[in-house]
């Protein structure tokens, strides 16, 4: 093989003296005609097997295999298709007798290219992958000799485990394995001096990890913590423990584990790796952090540590050093789906909408049958504002999973922002006959019936989701909307409280608390939540308005038409806030203008009893007697309730009194 080309790299496993499985990838250059023409530039390629341990090893197995090979690591470019496969290439006869390769000794295999190469595309199947990865040296024809270093323990992808998204992704052991070089080969020489040598495998190992393929993980953890009573490979068992550990969500435990390997081996990378992927499980990303860090002082050019820091910062929040860490991922694998996917996480949160939407669309080209990227793209899609768009790619992630609960659940929210809420309500109703306990669909519905201005059945919606979910601020404070329209406001003053208690910065629930204050006429309390809203949104109409009507009840006209003033300049056709102003007018005894405000208000809102109210007074107020008692008669056929405050209002004393309306006025109001 030529120094510039590297088409194919080997990988491996030495299962102690029971058996040796070799793992190996073909990499191929980018263009398939390239393929022919190396094949009869380097006829030959020569396979070097080296026991780099103390003690000698027995080669038994019958091939170098590779199992479940992700297409994004090269193979794709050979076989011209996106999946995954399973290949062989045999080295010696299965029922040939065991070689002993002795301690810095190693077996040697010649193999013509072209042979090798014909074996890959025709996908050929043989058994399981090998159990636990060495490291395996392969010289090329010209004498440079590379090795592929696969430090991982039982075949566990640690780059997916890493990487994931969400949660943690558990592997059976055989899966393919990801060099933490950051997929190139190294010289040996480097990764001796950098990680020293193997060692061969106790059988309790490969029993482990069958126990563990088989998930009887108490069982294999047994078997581990056999090896470290006998004293038998430390590190390698303390760093199993740790895995078995892991998968069982037993992280203090497997913490305490991946410390005592770090205790025997202060740069073993796997340690260094799965600790800091322990500890963000914990929630301890700072500290998970400084162990990536850590990771990658040992293998400064490691993707995969990188892609777990970029992870750790966005859980920090600390999302432009993430971009920044995503970049560096992406100049050693500038095609990697994943972390695409993962900057383009970041940059939404940075509110970059356009770049997260190029990001993941690179990412679905790259690997277009991902239902979850697909709906990670229609997420960012709606975010920047393409809510068909957005629809459009979940109904493409449905066609290639039709119950994908994500997908339907986007596909809803994204018809709720075009104000097509029947056809939401039924992809959240579809959801639920599949998920009837998804918190998230409960609560979307709740959104949705709200919007249709079905009140009760929204609170019931909405109730039904914080019985699952009792936490959520935003189901707490869309429940608030609701009793908002239903006027409970002895209900929402609580329902306020609960959504400051998790936001306490929340303008919205601050909002919200002061118009139920103010109902309840407790008018100074109303006024210190609006004033605390107003330092978050100073130019927010609502709250202006709530402000203006909690002064108004307070008698301080001046503040309140001030605060009224503004919000008609921000929102000048608002029928309840030109009402509001009516009446601080009144008080004022600005007549004229007061009634111009009224009369403007129910222009806009005919049917506004509040308006009309307003208006019989300012008319009363002013002698108009027969014209107030026919807006107060307006003002009680739509609100009959108004008729108690009637009977004790001090506008109406000369309408009461007044000799030829006064007995009708008593009549209508009791």
């Amino acid at each position: 093989m030529a120094g510039d080309l590297d088409p194919i790299a080997v990988w491996g496993a030495i299962t102690g003296t029971l058996a040796l499985a070799v793992q190996v990838v073909i990499s191929v250059i980018d263009r398939p005609r390239l393929v022919a023409r190396y094949r009869n530039k380097h006829p030959d390629a020569e396979l070097a097997i080296t026991n780099t341990g103390r003690r000698p090893i027995a080669l038994t197995a019958a091939g170098l295999f590779v199992d479940r090979v992700d297409w994004r690591y090269r193979i794709r470019r050979l076989l011209g298709r996106s999946k995954r496969i399973r290949l062989a290439v045999p080295i010696r006869p299965v029922d040939a007798p065991p070689v002993a390769i002795q301690p810095g000794e190693s077996w040697v295999l010649k193999r013509p290219m072209s042979e090798v190469l014909a074996l890959v595309e025709a996908s050929q199947s043989l058994g399981p992958a090998g159990k636990w990865p060495t490291e395996i040296y392969v010289t090329t024809p010209t004498g440079r000799t590379l090795v592929w270093p696969v430090v991982v323990p039982w075949g566990e992808n640690i780059a997916q485990l890493m990487s994931a998204q969400r949660g943690t992704v558990t592997l059976k052991p055989g899966a393919m394995v990801y060099p933490l070089s950051g997929g190139r080969p190294i010289p040996a020489e480097r990764w001796r001096g950098e990680h020293g040598s193997g060692s061969p495998l106790n059988p309790l190992f490969t029993r482990g990890m069958e126990l563990e393929a088989a998930e009887r993980y108490d069982e294999a953890l047994a078997g581990y913590d056999e090896l470290i009573e006998r004293q038998v490979d430390l590190p390698r068992a303390f760093l199993a423990r740790g895995g078995t550990l892991l998968r069982m969500q037993r992280y203090d435990d497997a913490l305490a584990a991946y410390d005592r390997t770090l205790e025997l081996e202060p740069e073993n990378a796997g340690a260094l790796a799965n600790r800091g992927l322990t500890l963000s499980n914990l929630d301890r990303h700072e500290e998970a952090l400084v162990a990536a860090d850590r990771a990658l002082r040992v293998l400064p050019d490691n993707a995969d540590v990188l892609a777990f820091r970029g992870l750790v910062l966005a859980k920090l929040e600390r999302y432009e050093e993430a971009v920044s860490t995503f970049n560096e991922v992406l100049a050693l694998r500038s095609h990697d789906p994943q972390a695409l996917a993962n900057r383009g996480l970041a940059l939404a949160a940075l509110r970059r909408y356009d770049e997260a939407v190029d990001d993941y669309q690179q990412a679905v080209a790259l690997r277009p049958d991902d239902v979850d990227l697909i709906v990670d793209l229609a997420i960012a899609l709606r975010d920047v504002g393409r809510p068909l768009d957005a629809i459009e790619a979940c109904d493409r992630a449905l066609q290639l999973r039709s119950d994908d609960p994500r997908a339907r659940s986007e596909r809803g929210v994204n018809l709720s922002h075009l104000n097509r809420y029947g056809e939401a309500l039924d992809d959240f109703d579809r959801l639920l006959e599949s998920h009837p306990d998804d918190p998230g669909a409960i609560a979307n519905r709740g959104a949705v019936l709200e919007k249709l201005q079905r009140h009760d059945e929204a609170l019931l919606a909405l109730d039904r989701a914080l019985e699952l979910r009792p936490l959520d601020p935003d189901v707490l404070a869309n429940r608030a909307v609701v009793l908002a329209n239903l006027k409970r406001w002895d209900d929402l003053v609580p329902a306020c409280e609960r959504v400051l208690d998790l936001r306490p910065d929340d303008p919205q629930a601050l909002e919200y608390l002061g118009i139920a204050l103010v109902h309840l006429q407790r008018n100074d309390e109303a006024l210190a939540a609006i004033d605390r809203a107003l330092e978050l949104r100073p130019e927010d109409p609502a709250l202006l308005h709530g402000r203006g009507a909690a002064l108004g009840n307070l008698r301080r006209y001046d503040e309140a038409l001030i605060a009224l003033d503004r919000a008609i300049q921000l929102r000048p056709d608002d029928a309840q806030i030109l009402m509001h102003r009516g009446l601080v007018r009144c008080g004022l005894g600005l007549y004229a203008q007061a009634l111009d405000d009224l009369d403007r208000s129910l222009a806009l809102r005919p049917a506004n009893a509040e308006a009309f109210y307003g208006r019989a007074c300012v008319l009363a107020l002013e002698g108009q007697f027969e014209s107030a008692f026919t807006a107060l008669t307006a003002a009680l056929a739509l609100n009959p309730e108004l008729a108690e405050e009637a009977r004790h209002e001090e506008d109406f004393v000369g309408l009461r009194n007044h000799p030829s309306l006064g007995a009708l006025v008593g009549r209508i109001i009791g």
